[in-house]
């Protein structure tokens, strides 16, 4: 699927590995490069669906969706559909947070 950064930090995190605002040990940091690329890779949200470690989900309140990165931090994402099915989107990642807020 087609992956954009809706978040500028989070962009530069993925390009560089480093970012200032997101203070992470290396360990997340690649990981959520991993993750940011399962995405890309991603032919459809069924790809997303078949990984249970992903924990893939849309959060209830909102039009975000998130991924897992680990069992402490997630991608929350948009989705911009392109097909009628709302199986092929325009992916656009919005925060990597701390799911319990520790």
């Amino acid at each position: 699927m087609t992956t954009t950064f809706l978040n500028r930090h989070l962009e530069e995190l993925y390009a560089t590995g480093r970012s200032r605002k997101y203070r992470l040990p290396q360990p997340i940091v690649f990981r959520f490069v991993d993750r940011v690329n399962f995405l890309r890779e991603a032919e459809s949200i069924h790809s997303l669906q078949q990984r249970p470690s992903l924990n893939f989900k849309a959060l209830h309140g909102t039009d975000l969706y998130s991924i897992r990165v680990d069992r402490k931090y997630r991608i929350e994402f948009k989705m911009e559909w392109t097909n009628e099915e709302h199986t092929i989107g325009i992916v656009g990642i919005t925060e990597l947070s701390n799911h319990y807020g520790d």
